[in-house]
């Protein structure tokens, strides 16, 4: 299983918040657990409001909070995303109910004033997909959580729980704010984050490396800053500081980060029958300084050897997507099975491996390819919305070669989400070009719609440009 150090920067310049003068100025200059503790005595000691009440309650915030930008009379379902009618409240199991993020049994507050009231985690939820979460922690993976209303863009298996894509990040922030905001003070509970799942009914709540991930891939938006200036200007007058700078998260535990890079992919072919290319991405790397990789005959690392004689750089540290490529020197065996591992090094030393991944070397002399060379340029805009231009064209580096079996040559740009499942695709009619003609240049427009032309959330998207054996990726950011 990977874990993740992550590097939080986003795109603020296009968010605003009302963040007052001075709301955080005590925290200039700290990082850890001072920064931690600077945070708790600015946001500490917030209004508290009745779980339900004659007078204003959590039912009545949430329905401002929440409310729907598109017909007032609505709020936001968090897990699902579904717009329902908020005076239903509860409605004998017909209308929506509050969520506790941070799951009230993780510390069993229950819903009295304090944490079981506390606005910054609880949200509108339907309350069927509420009963299905439960008490889970958050994590990647199981199988779609499909509901008897239809599917949720939810997963789960037996101890957690992934939210949609959309919402990913602002449950992270959620539960930051919570392991700030309770310290212990006054009685109250000390809650804290633990990267393991089933940490139920101590005062933790997991899985903290999934959730600085996800704090990462999915940035804040419109609706978590509307939400959160509503929370401090008309009710508990306090803020969460994970919206208002996401990069807190990282400075405050950025010791407790594992591995130096976030890798989104690492695969080997055999490629035109001569050596096997060993293919891996980043879309993070922090202070990352180099990479090995190692190969075996068996998938056991005792058996393995270093196949790469000089140093292959890392990128220190960046937030963008990295490709990178290596050929494997080494003889192989048609019809031999070979096993891989990557090995990344950070400034300080300290190691990480990934894999194995392994290649069953096939013989297939008269298969022939193309040597086409494309470049992929950055979309424009980006971020966007609601349209953006994806471009890509012959390189120079292919030379003056005339390539004329185009017609056998697929093309195709395909847009993933940040799951790696295949969002849209763009198949792309390649004619026969000289090289160097200014012309050879062919673009498709995203309207942000997957295959069935239903709108995909806003949020990280990845898209690469496949054609025979080359392929390249970028990053991109749908806003809405």
């Amino acid at each position: 299983m990977y874990k993740y150090s992550i590097l939080l920067i986003f795109i603020f310049s296009l968010l605003s918040a009302q963040i007052p003068d001075g709301y955080y100025a005590e925290t200039e200059g700290l990082s850890g657990e001072e920064l931690k503790s600077a945070l708790h005595e600015i946001i500490n000691d917030h209004i508290e409001f009745p779980y339900t009440s004659t007078g204003t309650d959590v039912w009545d915030i949430l329905k401002e909070t929440d409310r729907d930008p598109e017909n007032p009379d609505n709020v936001i379902l968090l897990y699902s995303g579904w717009s329902v009618n908020g005076e239903q409240e509860y409605n004998n199991g017909s209308g929506w109910s509050r969520e506790h993020v941070w799951a009230k049994s993780h510390g069993d507050f229950g819903t009295s004033m304090g944490p079981g009231t506390d606005v910054h985690h609880l949200r509108p939820c339907d309350i069927t997909v509420n009963s299905a979460r439960g008490n889970k922690d958050f994590d990647n993976g199981g199988t779609e959580y499909i509901d008897g209303d239809g599917p949720t863009g939810c997963y789960s298996d037996a101890d957690s729980w992934e939210p949609r894509d959309a919402v990913k990040g602002d449950v992270a922030r959620m539960i930051f704010y919570m392991a700030v905001r309770y310290e212990g003070s006054n009685g109250e509970l000390d809650l804290e984050m633990v990267d393991y799942v089933n940490s139920a009914p101590d005062p933790v709540h997991g899985k903290f490396s999934t959730l600085m991930e996800w704090n990462l891939l999915d940035p804040v938006d419109d609706f978590e800053i509307n939400r959160n200036d509503i929370i401090y200007e008309n009710y508990q007058g306090n803020r969460n500081p994970f919206i208002d700078d996401a990069e807190f998260a990282f400075e405050i535990w950025n010791d407790e980060l594992d591995d130096a890079v976030f890798l989104s992919s690492f695969t080997v072919s055999w490629q035109n029958n001569e050596q096997p290319l060993i293919l891996w991405t980043t879309i993070m790397e922090n202070n990352n300084s180099s990479w090995n990789i190692y190969r075996a005959e068996t998938s056991d690392l005792e058996d393995a050897f270093q196949i790469n004689s000089s140093i292959i750089y890392g990128q220190g540290t960046t937030t963008d997507i990295t490709e990178y490529s290596f050929t494997d020197p080494f003889d192989v065996v048609y019809g031999a099975e070979y096993w891989y591992w990557l090995e990344n090094f950070d400034t300080s030393g300290s190691s990480w491996l990934h894999g194995p991944i392994s290649l069953n070397v096939v013989n297939t002399p008269d298969q022939t390819e193309i040597p086409v060379v494309f470049r992929l340029e950055q979309n424009f805009p980006n971020p966007f919305n609601p349209n953006t231009t994806i471009s890509f064209s012959l390189s120079e580096n292919s030379g003056n070669q005339y390539y004329s079996d185009f017609n056998n040559l697929v093309t195709q740009i395909i847009i993933y989400n940040l799951k790696g499942q295949p969002v849209k695709t763009f198949n792309c009619q390649i004619e026969p070009v000289m090289t160097g003609n200014k012309h050879n240049t062919w673009t498709v427009i995203w309207n942000g719609t997957n295959d069935s032309n239903e709108p995909v959330p806003s949020g990280i998207y990845l898209y690469q440009l496949k054609s025979g054996d080359f392929q390249q990726t970028k990053k991109m950011t749908l806003l809405k």
